[in-house]
């Protein structure tokens, strides 16, 4: 009896609140834009809603676009999250800076890549001989 109530409130509080980003299954997930598989482990991106519902992108590319459609729908996006270019965790998008350089290969065209720090974007800005700029859905 006690496990049943102990794995019940684990089971509230996984439901309840802001949650984070959900691993990306690289190879497996796909894009929730493109509906290609999600592959480079360089360029993912998600989005979790007000409700909870997380959707998965394999570029920040299609994650900008599929917030541009949403935008008209009841969708509220509550957390962002682009993968980190060196590390390939999944970082908070609207503390992260992007590169884009011609050099960079994403997905989807956009040749733009996320870093955590500014540091790593000066870096791989030097290294590509790209430009960096601050997060923004409409960066693209």
């Amino acid at each position: 009896m006690r496990n049943i109530i102990v794995c019940s409130i684990g089971l509230f509080f996984s439901f309840c609140g802001a949650k984070g980003p959900e691993p990306i299954h690289y190879g497996v997930d796909m894009c929730s834009f493109c509906k290609m598989t999600i592959t480079e482990k360089k360029f993912g991106a998600e989005i979790i809603t007000t409700k909870g519902k997380v959707y998965k992108f394999d570029s920040y590319e299609c994650m900008s676009d599929f917030l541009k459609i949403a935008s008209n729908s009841d969708m509220q996006a509550e957390k962002k999250f682009l993968t980190d270019y060196f590390s390939g965790k999944l970082i908070a998008a609207s503390s992260c800076f992007l590169v884009k350089s011609d050099s960079i290969k994403s997905p989807m065209g956009g040749d733009m890549a996320a870093c955590e720090t500014q540091l790593d974007a000066e870096k791989l800005a030097k290294e590509t001989s790209g430009t960096i700029i601050q997060f923004t859905e409409s960066a693209k």
